[in-house]
């Protein structure tokens, strides 16, 4: 956990250290100790259903099948905030969810990930300065 500020407001950053089947409950402990409120929360997750190079950001749905998406909304509800950051396509019958997660991004991938954390660093600063609601769009920035 990590705090800090971007002007006048104060943010708070955490990865929990749970399986992330259980991240909701980490979450919830933190929002409940600082009193956050759940439009305030913003999950930062990666997303295999998304291409590599997007970003969909959105606020409140369901879950798409991401086991830590599924504990956020069981501890939470499902109006928190989500930057999808594309690491797909998978090919549904090429492996295992599981596996493709876990695997090497290529080469190409590899050199744009500097970018990728560039461009989600920027939309959360963005979201923090403005103290609005995240704004439903998809982001392609690789060319």
């Amino acid at each position: 956990m990590a705090t800090g500020r971007l002007g006048d407001t104060k943010v708070i950053a955490i990865k929990p250290t749970t399986f992330m089947n259980l991240s909701g409950e980490a979450v919830q402990a933190v929002a409940h100790f600082y009193k956050i409120p759940l439009e305030r929360i913003v999950a930062v997750y990666d997303e295999i259903d998304v291409d590599f190079g997007q970003i969909r950001l959105r606020t409140g749905g369901g879950s798409a099948g991401h086991n830590g998406v599924k504990s956020l909304i069981e501890h939470l509800g499902e109006d928190f905030g989500r930057v999808r950051v594309g690491i797909g396509p998978k090919d549904h019958e090429q492996m295992d969810s599981a596996d493709f997660v876990l695997a090497k991004f290529s080469a190409e991938e590899q050199a744009q990930i500097k970018n990728l954390t560039r461009e989600t660093s920027a939309i959360l600063s963005e979201y923090a300065y403005a103290g609005a609601q995240l704004p439903q769009e998809t982001r392609n920035f690789l060319v």
